[in-house]
């Protein structure tokens, strides 16, 4: 699925359906360029989220934490946790 914004609500919470309740798993092919800020902005959500480079080089930013990401790299962001994903630190 290709979306172009992360809906939230005023606690930063995503709006943005993550699967079913049955199946809480969804795919998502981000590209950055289609993003209006070229960024995946501040979220957080409840489900566990496994983010993975295909091609080009990211920086993940969660919490307070800033990880330069290139082709290849992948981390996983535990429930609930704050992040963004882009070039820098812009709210």
């Amino acid at each position: 699925m290709q979306i172009s914004e992360i809906t939230r609500d005023d606690t930063l919470r995503s709006t943005v359906p993550y699967g079913t309740a049955e199946f809480p798993f969804e795919c998502y092919l981000d590209q950055l360029e289609h993003y209006k800020s070229r960024c995946v902005e501040w979220h957080w959500h409840s489900e566990l989220q496994f983010s993975c480079v295909l091609v080009g080089s990211v920086t993940a930013c969660i919490g307070s934490d800033r990880i330069a990401m290139q082709t290849g790299d992948g981390l996983f962001i535990n429930t609930g946790a704050i992040h963004r994903f882009g070039g820098g630190w812009s709210t």
